[in-house]
């Protein structure tokens, strides 16, 4: 079993996708296979992050600069970027705090893995994920206040509580 995940996690990259490409060409199995999937998921999840290197983490955390950079372009830039995007494009109001809200928003805790999977710096993502979770109650807040319209607002919330 050892051997098994850590095959797996060695080639998760290709192992994610032959799994999708083998439940489209094989219905039946994957409809039986199709309560493990949970498992199989949260397994993968977890056994590519275990291989996150600690050390790295802690010397990534250490670099103010780079994390603060990353922090500049996921909470200040990419959002600013698509407000002034979503005004060129003639979008309402409601439109436009959505997507920035969305694009504003710290990334899942499981980007890391992902960014592992397609081999890319997944300690970064992960001081990142954390670093802008912990900011986000100083981040979004005040986009929402400056960028939104109190009609804007009280609009979004009748369709969320409508829909």
């Amino acid at each position: 079993m050892h051997r098994l995940l850590s095959w797996l996690g060695r080639h998760a990259r290709w192992a994610l996708p032959a799994g999708v490409f083998a439940g489209i060409l094989f219905p039946t199995a994957a409809t039986l296979l199709r309560p493990l999937l949970p498992a199989a998921v949260v397994g993968t999840i977890t056994v590519v992050l275990l291989r996150l290197d600690w050390r790295r983490l802690a010397a990534l955390a250490g670099r103010p600069w780079l994390l603060g950079q990353l922090i500049v372009w996921q909470l200040v830039l990419a959002p600013l970027l698509i407000w002034v995007a979503g005004g060129a494009l003639g979008l309402a109001a409601p439109e436009r705090v959505a997507l920035l809200l969305q694009s504003a928003a710290p990334p899942i805790g499981s980007v890391a893995v992902f960014a592992l999977i397609l081999g890319l710096e997944g300690g970064l993502a992960m001081v990142g994920t954390v670093a802008t979770t912990l900011l986000l109650p100083v981040s979004v807040t005040p986009w929402w206040g400056r960028c939104c319209p109190m009609r804007a607002s009280r609009s979004i919330c009748s369709h969320s509580l409508a829909g």
